[in-house]
């Protein structure tokens, strides 16, 4: 069986020969969470893994696991949020689209792992958006089938990490919620033996679920926008887009009153925020897209790479032809001073 793991300008996030009955858990979390390193205790192969706050999963990549005995799942490893090079919105685009793909194939999530950090101080406003985002994406049914998973308690005091857990488990804004409707909290923090737990805990359940942003868009065909997880990403875009329009207006109040000497650095900030202003509207217009438009944009892209791809090779072999035909010039030459000389010297 073939395990084709997507790169950035595939057709469509790619599935393996699944079954409806096959075992299939997603594992999720922002960026650095140590979603990849949890797949490959497991997977048949392994994937590469970040290191800090930079991701290498940049793509939805479906892994297959076999344990003792023959037992085959597979484990969904999927780009996450907070990420350093791509935004949030093309994040949510990326897992919805093969969430959508999944759907369309009769295929079923037995869970969903969400890793935390445990060694985070606190959880800022990003972390608590991408929560957020993360109920809307599953709803409320489905969040009986996910298990809240914290990592890296190697990285905390014994002390501080309990506080966090619990804090994480009592606070509406973080887990308390989706405790609530059903989720099961687990330390991952003995490697394989905790990993373990967590994955035959799913398989037990035997509970396929399907999540609200696959129903919403693929049976309602609603656009991203107006989908739970997409809306709940807007809203925390909107409000920085009136913070940075606010700032904006404040600017160019103070640039008008500012000394000449001032107005350099007012100038310099004014740009700063556009810049940022421009990124969110960007965002927000990603967010703009039906399924069926995000499966085209995909083939778009993957067409573009097959045709740059092409381009490279024949460049290749065009520069290899080359220079061939210099170092047949050169072998000529050679040979031509070669028997010059020896005609001097006769």
């Amino acid at each position: 069986m073939e395990n084709r793991v997507d790169s950035p300008h595939r057709e469509v996030p790619s599935l393996p020969d699944l079954k409806p009955d096959d075992i299939i858990i997603a594992v999720m979390g922002i960026t650095g969470c140590g979603k990849t390193t949890f797949v490959n205790l497991f997977s048949d192969r392994k994937l590469e893994v970040g290191h800090g706050l930079d991701s290498c999963t940049v793509s939805v990549q479906v892994v297959p696991c076999t344990f003792e005995g023959g037992a085959k799942i597979y484990l969904v490893d999927t780009p996450g949020f907070d990420d350093t090079f791509r935004t949030d919105s093309e994040i949510l685009r990326e897992v919805a689209l093969w969430l959508n793909k999944a759907h369309s194939e009769k295929l079923r999530l037995a869970g969903i792992i969400f890793l935390q950090r445990i060694s985070d101080v606190r959880v800022g406003g990003s972390g608590i958006k991408n929560i957020k985002m993360f109920q809307k994406l599953c709803g409320d049914g489905p969040l009986a089938s996910v298990v809240l998973a914290t990592t890296m308690w190697d990285m905390a005091t014994e002390e501080a990490a309990i506080k966090r857990e619990q804090e994480l488990k009592e606070q509406p804004q973080l887990w308390r919620r989706m405790i609530d409707h059903g989720s099961r909290v687990y330390r991952h923090d003995k490697g394989e033996v905790s990993a373990l737990k967590i994955i035959k805990y799913l398989m037990r359940r035997k509970r396929p679920v399907t999540l609200d942003i696959q129903r919403e868009m693929v049976d309602e065909k609603l656009e991203l926008i107006d989908t739970g997880a997409g809306s709940a990403l807007a809203s925390a875009m909107d409000t920085l887009i009136k913070q940075y329009e606010k700032k904006m207006r404040e600017l160019e109040q103070e640039f008008r009153e500012a000394r000449k000497e001032d107005r350099e650095l007012l100038q310099e900030q004014r740009r700063e925020y556009q810049a940022n202003l421009a990124k969110q509207r960007k965002q927000m217009e990603n967010l703009h897209v039906n399924r069926l438009q995000l499966i085209e944009e995909q083939n778009k892209r993957f067409e573009e790479s097959q045709m740059l791809a092409k381009e490279n090779v024949q460049r290749a072999q065009e520069n290899f032809a080359a220079e061939l035909e210099r170092e047949k010039k050169r072998v000529r030459d050679r040979y031509r001073q070669e028997m010059h000389d020896r005609c001097i010297v006769m």
